[in-house]
């Protein structure tokens, strides 16, 4: 399969039939062409089945699922079943000795619009749950709750599809809870106003041009990207309290900055709100900060030792009700992160391939695999045979990147302070941004710690600096690596007795609240004095947050309000809730 979307969900009456006949040829090739390159056709209409075959007798062999009485009945290749109860038989038959006709189906009563009132009365006379929905002069009365959409989701889940891999094709009132499942929406020509105004794109052809520019539009390799204006990343708040967004999908992103200047909560940030919109995400995950996410519905942390689980096994998560995996590397040796993600690529790609999931790849730390994402296309978004877009690189060193890999970047984002003396963050942002560098340094200047400036292409959305928003999930700063690792000697915590006496050594935090709990009272009360504590855990290991907390014991030794033995105990307990050592 080419191209990002997989499925094409449409609307049968005024969309792929003209005056309910049978679709014509140049509709049913185009169909075909779409089949052919792997895709799927959906149908998904109000029409009661076995009148769907009166008019097109042939249908199953022409699409690979049906959605039929507007969401009520399901036909696969697995046989047909009900999504509903039947409306009562009761409602027919009183709505008939009142002289009107309605015609029965599987699950719903259809009808004229004319004859709404009568319809409604029984409904309430009888004491049903039931809801009316119009097909421009037709009528139906189904179950409530039951639409369009509700039928487009069984019909995925059967199917395998990801509704953020379908787009939705319709032209009636019914087809709007259609479109808005899809991650992309379009109406075709003669739609009725509401829905053209709904859609993300009104075509201007009926029929058999709309479908055929459509699939040659949006099924090929280099189809073009079709944002939708429902369905859009939220990342923060610009300086007039307006969102600072971007599109959802079909884009790549990189995020840069700084060394603790907030790139990996972003990037979790990003990973958030992608999955709370129901995207399928690989999290690769070098330093195990984003363990957090597991907390969210739908995601499953894995972390590798020793090549296990398989790329193969990875990969096979995505397809199982549509998973986010959450991929940390932290336990596996940096030597043998390079094979593995390459054998991690060709299972990604063959997933891409065959079901287009993950949507997103998010990959954090990428300067320390940026050899391996560079050196396959699935773990970079450039084979066009599996989709070229869905990846956000998070990165402190932007350099490490070539250009041609820039090129493919459709949204950069520089977060913290930006440093006016630092000419490749304003290149990068300008290239993207198509902004003079000069307007970006004025702008840039508002950029403070928490702050972030994005660049994307004014087709897509605005650029400029904003606030960036909060988490609801925990961002873990690799503690694993400061917890037993070894931090180089000039950033190990110095333990003195008095100005000069150097009385042990700390080099990672396990070390350091153990000899909290050992070196002499003295030693405690002077690094106290001189907030040597909160400063060490701030600037070596950037826990701001773990900082404050430290600062705040330490000035309670200061004023006197607890005794060394008391304030060297919270100290302990607080590493103990924070990293777990």
């Amino acid at each position: 399969m080419v191209g990002f979307f997989r499925a094409l969900a449409a609307d049968f009456d005024g969309t792929l039939s003209q005056h309910g006949a049978r679709p014509d040829d140049r509709i049913l090739d185009s169909i075909a062409a779409l089949r052919g390159r792997g895709g799927l056709m959906i149908l998904v209409t109000g029409r009661i089945l076995h009148e769907l075959h009166g008019a097109f007798p042939d249908v199953e062999d022409h699409v690979d699922a049906i959605v039929a009485e507007n969401g009520c009945v399901l036909w696969t290749q697995r046989g047909t079943r009900l999504l509903a109860d039947p409306v009562g038989p009761e409602l027919a038959t009183g709505i008939t000795a009142r002289g009107v006709h309605v015609r029965p189906g599987d699950v719903l009563l259809a009808g004229s619009a004319y004859d709404r009132r009568v319809i409604l009365e029984e409904i309430h006379s009888l004491g049903l749950d039931c809801q009316l929905v119009f097909n421009r002069s037709e009528l139906m009365v189904l179950p409530s709750g039951i639409n369009k959409a509700t039928g487009l989701y069984e019909a995925l889940g059967d199917l395998g599809v990801s509704r953020h891999s379908t787009v939705g094709l319709g032209d009636a009132e019914n087809d709007r809870a259609l479109l808005d499942t899809c991650e992309a929406g379009v109406a075709v020509a003669n739609s009725v106003p509401a829905l053209t105004t709904f859609a993300d794109l009104a075509v201007q052809e009926p029929g058999a041009g709309a479908l055929a520019g459509l699939i040659d539009r949006l099924f090929t390799a280099n189809s073009t990207p079709l944002h939708s204006r429902r369905r859009q990343l939220r990342i923060g708040t610009r300086p007039n309290g307006s969102p600072a967004k971007l599109p959802s999908s079909q884009i790549n992103m990189l995020i840069f900055g700084p060394p603790g200047n907030g790139k990996s909560h972003l990037a979790g940030l990003c990973a958030e709100r992608l999955i709370s919109l129901g995207y399928c995400l690989l999290v690769v995950d070098p330093e195990g900060d984003h363990q957090g996410l597991g907390a969210l519905r739908g995601v499953v942390v894995i972390q590798v030792a020793n090549g296990s689980p398989s790329p193969q096994r990875v990969a096979a998560r995505f397809s199982q009700r549509f998973m986010s995996v959450v991929l940390d590397l932290s336990p596996m040796h940096p030597d043998a992160r390079h094979s593995y993600l390459e054998a991690l690529a060709a299972a990604v790609d063959e997933s891409r391939a065959r079901c287009g999931l993950p949507h997103w790849i998010v990959a954090d730390e990428a300067q320390a695999n940026i050899v391996d994402l560079r050196a396959n296309s699935a773990l970079f978004g450039g084979n066009a045979e599996t989709g070229q877009w869905g990846m956000c690189l998070a990165t402190h060193k932007p350099e490490l990147i070539d250009q041609a890999s820039i090129s493919r970047m459709d949204a950069v984002v520089a977060v913290g302070p930006m440093q006016a003396d630092d000419p490749l963050t304003f290149e990068l942002l300008a290239e993207v941004s198509g902004k003079d560098v000069e307007a970006i340094k004025r702008d840039g200047a508002l950029v403070q710690r928490g702050d972030a400036y994005l660049a994307q292409p004014s087709a897509r959305g605005e650029s400029g600096p904003f606030h960036v928003a909060s988490r609801v999930t925990e961002h873990h700063r690799h503690w694993h690596r400061y917890t037993d690792g070894t931090i180089p000697a000039h950033h190990g915590f110095y333990f003195l007795n008095g100005p000069d006496r150097v009385v042990a050594v700390a080099r990672n935090l396990r070390e350091f609240r153990d000899l909290l709990d050992t070196v002499p009272h003295q030693s405690i009360t002077h690094h106290a004095q001189r907030n040597d504590f909160s400063k060490w855990l701030s600037g070596v290991l950037s826990d701001h947050a773990m900082a404050k907390q430290t600062k705040s014991v330490e000035n309670q030794i200061l004023a006197g309000q607890v005794n060394e033995s008391e304030g060297r105990t919270e100290l302990v307990e607080l590493l103990r809730r924070t990293y777990g050592v």
